[in-house]
């Protein structure tokens, strides 16, 4: 594959630290983003590319870091709208988010990556995955819905109503609410709190918009190795009750399901996260 027709500025670079893991941050530009990302891990090693949830960022994978690190190259990011990588013009929408992810993929210089991503970063890791299937090593999907299956009408319905039920809420609420019920664990709920940022208008522009993501595919199967991760106290939307729908037609997939975990099960239950992920590559 060819890298030099790729369109984007690399700004800066410089080094960080986080949980005593060393990591080196640099800006990217694309389409009106300085997208920040950070690389750590072996350079010789399969790239693993993190993208985290909804309005939280880059630092939701703290505790995945030390484990990871040490098998992998691991590129972690924040996605456009979020964390450092503000402001985004044009704002949030999947199709830019995607082709983000694309080009961070391509400022490596590498054909194919695993691709992990929690919540909203499981849902952009299944476009690239439908759009781009041959730049896909492996899909760890995280606490997220299945894009491409039918949508029943009560879940039709709460689509259609996002933004007019979001509105309702002053940000402050919006935001405990969307902390309190992604964790079963006080402390992490706080972190999910100091995480959410922004306004109001770009929070619920970004719910909304992630409804693109969900287009009914009848014949589709998703062809590359697939693990399926969530937490069996998962409360958001119809993703516990997804799961094993997903990994039954996706035949190759495997579904994993953990105890007293909530939405954040990679922050509810790191060791038990860790461990699941790294035995399911290394059998990829």
């Amino acid at each position: 594959m060819k890298y030099d027709s790729i369109i984007f500025r690399v700004n800066s670079r410089k080094e960080q630290k986080m949980n005593n893991i060393h990591l080196e941050e640099t800006v990217l530009t694309r389409n009106g983003c300085g997208l920040h990302y950070w690389l750590t891990g072996l350079k010789n090693r399969p790239l693993m590319i993190m993208t985290h949830g909804a309005w939280i960022n880059h630092h939701e994978f703290e505790p995945q870091l030390a484990d990871f690190a040490k098998q992998y190259r691991l590129l972690l990011w924040d996605v456009r709208g979020h964390g450092l990588s503000r402001p985004a013009d044009p704002d949030f929408s999947v199709k830019e988010a995607v082709q983000d992810l694309i080009t961070l993929l391509d400022s490596q210089k590498v054909d194919t990556a695993i691709l992990l991503g929690h919540s909203m970063g499981g849902n952009l890791i299944q476009e690239v995955a439908f759009y781009h299937p041959e730049r896909v090593k492996a899909l760890v999907c995280v606490d997220c819905t299945c894009n491409t299956l039918k949508l029943n009408p009560l879940e039709t319905l709460g689509v259609k109503m996002a933004r007019p039920i979001l509105e309702l809420f002053p940000s402050d609420i919006l935001r405990r609410q969307s902390a309190n019920i992604s964790s079963e664990q006080p402390a992490i709920r706080q972190k999910l709190y100091e995480m959410l940022s922004g306004s109001k208008a770009d929070y619920i522009n970004v719910m909304v918009e992630l409804t693109e993501c969900l287009h009914y595919e009848p014949q589709y199967q998703i062809k590359n190795p697939l693990l399926i991760i969530v937490g069996d106290k998962d409360k958001t939307g119809n993703i516990r009750k997804i799961a094993p729908i997903w990994a039954e037609r996706d035949k190759g997939s495997k579904l994993v399901i953990i105890p007293n975990a909530g939405h954040m099960v990679n922050m509810d239950k790191p060791e038990l996260f860790n461990q699941h992920v790294l035995n399911f590559l290394k059998e990829n």
